[in-house]
């Protein structure tokens, strides 16, 4: 708004001539007006009490909505009374100078509206707050609050976020929200997406402008006109230079003032905390620092405290991870330098409170044993009692999945064959089918008739029949959309993780063209995510008390996520900004479509690690070298099957997958014959007897092993050869 600042000759003026502006709106500073809403412009509503299958109550529609009633029944199924008598400090910590208190006569919905209202960083007539920031708001510890968050996040997400998906404070306070119960990487997520609501508002020429310049407009004119003034009369940069345009022109400047010293700041420190707390300190530390920066360059006369903090908590924790002393750290050139730090980090891996789409196994065996004949007659799904690999000790059990022999297998037989068009790979210039995967044939034998492309974007398949599924399953959605190259061919250690994220991106594809939700794909639907299984009480969730003291120690970073089990892999590069890049490819709005929300992918992440197969493109004897893994699938049928280091099948994959009953089984110490040398389990296997699959390579020591187990798995393998091996290594340490 540079081109409309003219200095004025006096402050008076200038404020007389904003309040007659104001005025011209007719602001009511106590209702609520309608915002432009994306899909119902009526005032953010509470469940229409619509049955769901799993006994929460929603509204069928986000358009079909009811007004609130003081006690209300939530999503969740919890029923949350409106009276509050400890209501706590609403965001953005002071107001005015004083504690800003919500009214305890609105209903929940209303309450969070004005949680959002009241979303302020700093008072700007008080220099303490310009310089340090405000405080976080805690959440106490109790049941009733963990609940009432849980029942907020809920509301948030089903009815905000539906209606107004790009109205900045709502953003905001949905990450605020995520972190307070323990979820910095949800946090991290939303704060993001608010990062891009900023440069939206602030730049005519961004294509999801003409839908959140619009819907903070509306919001910003429900605040009070004597709040608004005060907004714009305490900004030292135009207290004296107030456009003399249109009141539209005269809107967009207000607008601009809010983001630069309320908004901006805040998605600034969300995400550079949420990021150290799930351990992304090389992102955590850039983000910091590039927060830093901004707020000083759009607002030059705010500051964040928070955001030093951060940057000092990274160094922290680096440098207790590598084990430096200070003047090793100063002398590798690390201090004030996060380029050489880690960025891969865990979070939480559990079906979330929220998740009405885990289905519930056990229930569904006959649907499951359906599936299983098709593509393995001899075999059907039982349910089996598991070790649990996260839980309260090693006694614990969880009732899982397994898949058994119906009759009885000889070795050397093919007991399964399955087919999936869940696949990806990450090689840019090998000749792979598009759908499954399977490499081509030669350019002069008999079956390279067979391939065929698409005539319009010229990917390869193997055969008319793989196109044809494609076009059916997941192809329009990536077809011309410039996913061609998104990484492929990248360094080996980033292997693994370029083909979770290309899997990824398959099943927002086929959710996209199948018109469901990616959770309800049949190639996922079923998997689980070794997900742990303790409830989120006060029995195991603490709650996080953000203080400029606990974001500088790193002993205390676990109280980020509840200090609830941490063992699902998580980077911003993977589960932020790709995810929602190939969302903004596919043409798919990041903003507007829950569906393919931040902590879907998180769950999608879990399902994938550990059950899906992969191997290494090119034909056998090619003598191109390994670069680690390159193709990847999953088979919802064959990851049935639990995992075991002394596995009775062996698998393959080139096309399809198949399972193989093994001649003889793994030769281990533990297997002792009657003489107690160790002896090969006969191969094949007998009816009733339990498939045991294998996601590791079977010849590494327990050590490689379980330190595989921890990255897919969530936790130590505890199989029966882990178990006797690990013990075996800590009798002959104790020997020594």
């Amino acid at each position: 708004m540079d081109t409309y600042q003219k200095p004025l000759e006096n402050v008076d003026a200038a404020l007389n001539r904003l309040n007659a502006t104001l005025a011209s709106y007719k602001i009511s500073s106590t209702t609520k007006s309608a915002i432009t809403a994306t899909k119902s412009p009526a005032p953010p509503p509470v469940s229409a009490n619509g049955s769901r299958a799993n006994g929460h109550t929603h509204s069928s529609s986000a358009s079909q909505c009811v007004p609130a009633s003081k006690h209300f029944q939530q999503s969740n199924g919890h029923s949350q009374s409106t009276q509050r008598p400890h209501e706590p400090t609403p965001p953005g910590g002071e107001v005015n100078g004083a504690s800003a208190r919500l009214s305890d006569e609105l209903p929940r919905p209303d309450l969070l509206w004005q949680e959002a209202l009241n979303l302020r960083f700093c008072d700007r007539s008080n220099q303490r707050t310009m310089m340090q920031g405000p405080a976080f708001p805690r959440m106490p510890g109790d049941q009733i609050a963990i609940d009432r968050q849980i029942d907020d996040i809920m509301m948030l997400q089903e009815h905000y976020l539906v209606d107004y998906p790009y109205l900045l404070p709502i953003r905001l306070l949905t990450s605020q929200k995520y972190l307070q119960l323990g979820y910095p990487d949800l946090a991290a997520g939303e704060a993001y997406k608010a990062l891009l609501l900023c440069d939206a508002v602030r730049d005519t020429s961004d294509e999801y402008h003409p839908m959140a310049a619009p819907q903070l407009r509306d919001f910003i004119r429900q605040l009070p006109r004597t709040e608004r003034i005060r907004q714009l009369a305490c900004d030292p940069k135009c207290v004296t230079e107030l456009p003399p345009g249109s009141p539209a022109e005269l809107m967009d400047f207000e607008l601009d003032i809010w983001v630069r010293y309320h908004y901006l700041p805040w998605a600034h420190r969300l995400l550079a905390v949420g990021l150290m707390y799930c351990g992304c300190y090389k992102t955590a530390w850039y983000k910091a620092w590039q927060g830093m920066t901004s707020i000083d360059k759009t607002a030059g006369d705010v500051n964040d405290q928070w955001l030093v903090d951060v940057t000092v908590g990274c160094e922290q924790a680096v440098r207790k991870l590598w084990g430096m002393t200070d003047d090793e750290w100063k002398d590798q050139g690390h201090s004030n330098n996060g380029k050489a730090y880690p960025d891969l980090g865990c979070v939480r891996r559990e079906v979330y409170p929220w998740n009405e789409w885990e289905p519930d196994r056990l229930d569904e065996l006959p649907a499951l044993n359906m599936m299983m004949a098709e593509v393995a007659p001899k075999l059907e799904v039982r349910a089996v009692e598991l070790p649990a690999l996260t839980g309260n000790g090693e006694s614990a059990t969880v009732m899982q999945l397994g898949v058994f022999a119906r009759e009885n297998i000889a070795p050397g037989e093919v007991v399964l064959s399955e087919t999936s068009m869940l696949t990806a790979n990450n090689k840019l210039r090998d000749t792979l089918c598009d759908a499954c995967s399977v490499d081509l044939p030669e350019l002069n034998s008999p079956e390279a008739g067979q391939v065929c492309e698409c005539p319009e974007c010229q990917a390869v398949f193997c055969s008319e029949t793989c196109l044809s599924r494609a076009d059916a399953t997941y192809h329009r959605a990536t077809c011309g959309n410039d996913l061609d190259t998104l990484l492929r061919d990248v360094p080996p250690a980033e292997a693994a993780d370029s083909l979770y994220s290309l899997l990824l991106m398959r099943a927002i594809a086929m959710a996209d063209v199948q018109e469901c939700h990616p959770l309800d794909l049949s190639e996922v639907r079923y998997i689980w995510g070794d997900f742990h299984n303790l409830p989120i009480t006060p029995a195991h969730f603490t709650a996080l008390n953000l203080t400029h003291e606990t974001l500088t120690d790193s002993d205390r970073f676990d109280e980020g996520h509840g200090k609830l089990p941490r063992t699902l892999p998580w980077s911003f590069e993977h589960n932020i900004r790709l995810p929602i890049q190939m969302l903004e490819k596919m043409e798919i709005d990041p903003f507007a479509e829950p569906n393919y929300d931040l902590w879907v992918f998180n769950t999608l992440f879990a399902k994938f690690r550990g059950t899906a197969s992969a191997r290494l493109s090119g034909q056998a004897g090619s003598g191109r070298r390994a670069r680690g893994p390159e193709v990847s699938a999953v088979h919802p049928m064959w990851c049935l099957a639990n995992h075991s280091c002394d596995p009775n099948v062996r698998w393959e994959w080139g096309g399809s997958i198949e399972f193989t009953a093994r001649e003889e089984r793994v030769l281990w110490k533990g297997s002792e014959g009657e003489g107690g040398a160790p002896e090969r389990k006969e191969g094949g296997i007998r009816k009733g007897e339990e498939v045991l699959n294998h996601y590791c390579d079977v010849e590494l020591d327990v050590h490689g092993r379980r330190e595989w187990a921890r990255g897919a798995l969530g936790g130590e393998c505890r199989c029966e050869r882990c178990v006797w091996e690990a013990g075996q290594e800590g009798v002959d340490g104790k020997g020594q």
